[in-house]
């Protein structure tokens, strides 16, 4: 029997999108700041680039907000952007006033930080939502509680829908833990 699959569709969302302008303007603004150093069109591409980067940290924020309050989201990515605007303010006021031994380090810090945040966002994206449950061939099953009622059957005693054993974590034991639990308590 031939099985048809589909690959899921991955679309980025707005977070991801600001994140990684985020990124991309910190790295530019590192480049630009080697720049500095050898001639006189690196300051005028630093100030370019300084204003791009407080607009995408700003971008960032809003869409942090924006994916919290209508769809639901986690508002810890509202408190990093937060921290990123703080930061790139401190950065700005710091590049203004000619501080480059705080200024340098506080830049290096901001991007690796977006560099971290960017792996966060992309790595916490699921494009179709949660997948079906499976049965003991690997078929999609309507069984919410996955392949584990398949195999013991609904007389074991376990509260917990998600097991181990839900998630392709098999125990090396001939029976899962709380059965043998359950077994070696006489219940």
């Amino acid at each position: 029997m031939a099985t048809r699959t589909t690959a899921a569709r991955r679309t980025l969302t707005l977070v991801q999108v600001a994140t990684a302008l985020q990124t991309l303007s910190l790295f530019f603004q590192a480049t630009t700041a080697g720049m500095l150093l050898s001639s006189s069109a690196g300051e005028v591409l630093h100030g370019v680039g300084a204003r791009v980067m407080y607009g995408a940290t700003m971008l960032y924020v809003l869409a942090a907000i924006l994916a919290w309050r209508p769809g639901g989201g986690s508002p810890r990515p509202i408190l990093y952007s937060s921290g990123f605007l703080v930061l790139a303010s401190a950065q700005v006021v710091l590049g203004i006033a000619h501080v480059p031994s705080v200024h340098v380090p506080l830049g290096v810090l901001m991007f690796a930080l977006s560099v971290l945040a960017l792996g966060q966002a992309l790595s916490t994206h699921r494009p179709t939502g949660r997948s079906p449950a499976r049965n003991a061939a690997g078929e999609a099953s309507d069984n919410v509680e996955g392949p584990h009622r398949e195999r013991w059957g609904p007389s074991t005693n376990c509260p917990v829908r998600a097991m181990a054993e839900d998630t392709r974590f098999e125990l090396v034991r001939g029976c899962p833990q709380h059965a043998f639990q359950a077994c070696a308590l006489g219940l």
